[in-house]
């Protein structure tokens, strides 16, 4: 991120027991990113037997708009691809515009 500060950065990570996104996310947040967001889609609810109930994608310093347009697509493909009950598509900023 130094050497190409205005660089847009996707990371993908999964969402199961094992992955510890919160603690992933404490570690970017200490880089101090600048604004990041973090795009998830579930096919199960936690409820669910399944290892890998779904997958992430953080954007760091996403493309104007980017949230806005990735919400409805990841709504759109959490109720196309359900596996189990409870899945979900969702955008959170981990680290907010200032």
């Amino acid at each position: 991120m130094q050497r190409f500060a205005s660089g847009v950065f996707a990371v993908w990570y999964p969402l199961t027991g094992r992955a510890r996104v919160d603690e992933f996310f404490a570690a970017v947040r200490a880089l101090r990113p600048p604004p990041t967001l973090a795009c998830e889609l579930t096919i199960a609810g936690e409820q669910a037997e399944m290892k890998m109930k779904g997958c992430g994608l953080l954007v760091i310093n996403p493309p104007w708009q980017f949230d806005a347009e990735a919400a409805p697509l990841l709504a759109f493909l959490a109720e196309a691809l359900a596996q189990a009950p409870g899945g979900t598509g969702r955008v959170d900023w981990v680290v907010r515009e200032t």
